[in-house]
């Protein structure tokens, strides 16, 4: 089998650019998701006296990570979408590198998907990746199906 050539044209080129810009991107989403993103949380604690002497009542408050809350309950979900994240989009830039154009596209839409279902979670922040995905299978194709010509 006869490999595949690498894109050459300009279109190409910024393809193969957008799908390497995508994988840092994926790795600062990961990082916004697991350390900045997090949950606020506040407790009381006392006891009830009368109103000629009031009990005394212990709050605290405080912010957890998604790492953190993840950890602690055991429960590795979001790990496991945020590594999902990071594999897609390098593996789709692998595969724009070697112009394997399927493989860039399901990386792409399987992102956009996921952005979209995740809109009120994690998805705002996967979904700069997916637009690069997009944006470089788009150019990816544009560039295989080459120059068009004015006569035909």
């Amino acid at each position: 089998m006869k490999p595949r050539a690498r894109p050459s044209t300009a279109q190409g080129k910024a393809g193969v650019a957008f799908a390497f810009l995508a994988v840092p991107v994926a790795i600062v989403a990961a990082v916004m998701i697991l350390f900045v993103a997090g949950y606020s949380y506040q407790t009381a604690s006392g006891e009830a006296g009368t109103s000629a002497q009031p009990g005394t009542t212990v709050t605290s408050s405080g912010r957890v990570t998604t790492l953190q809350m993840a950890l602690d309950t055991k429960d590795y979900v979001v790990l496991c979408w945020v590594a999902f994240v990071v594999v897609a989009a390098a593996g789709a830039a692998g595969a724009a590198w070697r112009d394997r154009l399927s493989i860039v596209w399901v990386a792409a839409l399987g992102l956009t998907a996921l952005a979209v279902a995740g809109m009120m979670s994690i998805g705002i922040a996967i979904a700069p990746v997916a637009l690069l995905l997009l944006l470089s299978a788009t150019l990816l194709t544009l560039d295989r199906k080459g120059p068009r010509n004015a006569q035909t």
